[in-house]
C-alpha cells in the first residue's frame, strides 16, 4: 500500500527473475516460490521471527540457496531452495 509499490511491481512483472527480495515487513518469511521478505535485522519483530539475517548463495548447479541465520548464535533457523 506503499507510493510506488504498484509501479515497481508493473516493471518487475514485465521481466524474469530467480529470486524477488522485499522487506521493510518485520519478519523473514517466504512470500511465494520465488519470493523471500527479509526484514528481521531491527526493528521490533512481528510474527514468531527473531532477530536474525538472511544468507542467499548461488549453488553451483545454479539454484538459489535461501537461510535465515539468528542474530546470536548465527545458526541457520530456516532454509530453503529456489531453483534456477
Amino acid at each position: 500500500t506503499a507510493p510506488g509499490v504498484p509501479p515497481s511491481d508493473a516493471i518487475i512483472a514485465k521481466y524474469p527473475y530467480t529470486l524477488k527480495i522485499v522487506g521493510h515487513t518485520h519478519e523473514f518469511s517466504r512470500a511465494g516460490t520465488r519470493q523471500v521478505i527479509v526484514g528481521n535485522g531491527g526493528a521490533p519483530i512481528t510474527g514468531s521471527s527473531s532477530y536474525g539475517y538472511a544468507l542467499i548463495q548461488q549453488t553451483a548447479s545454479g539454484d538459489i540457496q535461501v537461510s535465515n541465520l539468528d542474530y546470536n548464535s548465527n545458526a541457520p533457523t530456516t532454509s530453503f531452495t529456489v531453483p534456477k
